[in-house]
């Protein structure tokens, strides 16, 4: 599924595109651009579709912290931790908005020993957790769609005539991404420290 809207596109960027073969040709350059933004941000093919309505099951290791990295998932979504409700452990644990990790509350909870449903403050080390949650994006995230666009009418343009920056000497130097494609694109971007 393409990450931008062919109609929409075709009516606020490439309003002269009016006979189906050129329509059927922009669909294909679309196709290909989304396919291409996955590639560039190191992500797996379809990684900024919206998640499946239903939530699912995922593992992840422990890293002996006071949070649990979580990959992408719809905010709000988590509905079990290692086989039991979400509501049982929402007294000790809350899920940051900014990153979508799970925290431990505060160093003051638990009982009198300092010792939650976890076992201690942390998650464990090398334990494996089970989580259900919706896992990736509620939407394609706006900026996605917005850089999708921009290298699609790009790629238009170019076909339809030479555009580009003219270097010292005098050659026209394509650039294929958009200064503000790569700008909306940098933030999604996989970062090592990533699951």
């Amino acid at each position: 599924m393409p990450y931008a809207n062919q109609i929409q596109l075709i009516a606020d960027y490439i309003p002269e595109a009016t006979n189906a073969e050129e329509i059927a040709a922009i669909g294909r350059i679309l196709d290909n651009v989304s396919a291409f933004v996955d590639s560039y941000c190191k992500r797996p093919f379809g990684f900024f579709n919206p998640s499946p309505a239903s939530v699912s099951m995922i593992r992840v290791r422990g890293e002996g912290m006071n949070y649990l990295r979580l990959p992408v998932h719809v905010f709000g979504t988590i509905s079990e931790i290692d086989s039991k409700a979400w509501s049982e452990y929402s007294a000790y644990l809350y899920e940051s908005e900014k990153n979508g990790w799970l925290y431990f509350e505060s160093e003051e909870f638990g009982n009198e020993d300092g010792f939650s449903a976890f076992g201690c403050r942390r998650f464990t080390e090398n334990r494996i957790y089970k989580i259900k949650a919706r896992w990736g994006y509620a939407a394609t995230p706006l900026p996605i769609s917005e850089a999708v666009r921009l290298i699609v009418t790009r790629i238009w343009s170019t076909q339809r005539g030479t555009i580009g920056q003219t270097t010292a000497e005098g050659f026209i130097q394509e650039r294929l991404i958009p200064a503000a494609a790569k700008d909306l694109l940098k933030n999604f971007i996989r970062r090592e420290f990533e699951i």
